[in-house]
């Protein structure tokens, strides 16, 4: 998977992509790590609720970017970095309105098209040096809401399966390292 994933992040021409599998797979961790071997980038991480707005994740690049104006209006460039990765995490979580559609999955349809957006003043706001990354639950239960085919058309999509047991045990072990590691300093686990 990672042979997959690490390409689409460090070739010049970066695309969006969405990892999708089972609950408890590590896709998260996978992202994790390599997020950790990228140089000079940012991630900035939206955790997707059903109630998640546009307006959350333009506030988020907010703190996360410098706004840059220019002739054709402002630009979201990151700040002290080259680059930043806005991850969401649990896309498909965002619940659609009564006729169907998603405003986030909208939202970010338009900004991989267009590579911006317009703010609630009607005006222009383009995106520099922000690649688009997210992970989701496969299936539609537990609140879990099918993406619209127009926004999966225009991003990559890489599946993971289910590990088997040998593969638990290392993604549990990392995880559990990680989190002893924090909850313990200077302590050797």
């Amino acid at each position: 998977t990672m042979d997959c994933v690490l390409p689409w992040l460090q070739s010049d021409h970066r695309q969006p992509f969405l990892l999708v599998g089972p609950e408890g797979s590590g896709k998260t961790m996978l992202l994790r790590h390599c997020f950790a071997k990228l140089r000079a980038t940012n991630v900035a991480t939206v955790h997707c609720s059903a109630n998640i707005t546009p307006q959350h994740v333009i506030q988020k690049l907010s703190q996360v970017c410098l706004t840059v104006s220019s002739s054709n209006g402002r630009i979201f460039a990151p700040k002290e970095c080259d680059r930043l990765i806005l991850y969401f995490k649990d896309l498909n979580l965002a619940k659609p309105d009564m006729y169907g559609t998603s405003m986030i999955i909208a939202f970010l349809q338009q900004v991989l098209t267009y590579q911006g957006f317009y703010d609630q003043q009607n005006e222009w706001v383009g995106l520099r040096d922000i690649q688009i990354v997210g992970s989701m639950t496969a299936g539609t239960g537990l609140g879990r809401h099918a993406l619209s085919t127009r926004f999966t058309s225009i991003i990559r999509v890489f599946s993971v399966t289910e590990p088997d047991k040998e593969s638990m045990e290392i993604i549990y072990s990392s995880y559990l390292y990680s989190v002893l590691k924090e909850t313990v300093p200077g302590h050797p686990v």
